[in-house]
């Protein structure tokens, strides 16, 4: 049972140093961690009576009541033209000369 807080001040450092900017200087190692949840006794339960509810009353109350003023927002939409570049790539037909880097179905495109 004493490896949770261990457990938890590892983690919660690694959260800090995952958040900041650190620049390595060196090989580290994490220690190692052994977690034994240990056992718990055996219990044995039985019911020796019903229960039941309480009785409670409970008047409604009320939400408390607030004017908020909003800024106007108009939403639309209109049509407009837009003029697409097209873009003519010529490759050369000798296969020296293709780049490496492209694949068969990218240079027959």
């Amino acid at each position: 049972m004493k490896s949770y807080p261990k457990l938890a001040v590892l983690l919660g450092s690694m959260l800090l140093f995952t958040a900041c900017e650190i620049e390595k200087k060196g090989e580290g190692e994490i220690p190692k961690v052994s977690i034994d949840g240990g056992k718990l006794p055996k219990y044995e339960i039985q019911k020796t009576q019903e229960g039941r509810l309480p009785d409670v009353d409970i008047d409604a109350g009320e939400v408390p009541e607030y004017d908020v003023k909003t800024p106007d927002v108009e939403v639309g939409s209109e049509t407009r033209e837009v003029t697409v570049p097209t873009v003519d790539i010529d490759l050369p037909e000798d296969d020296d000369e293709v780049d490496e880097g492209l694949s068969a179905t990218e240079r027959d495109e």
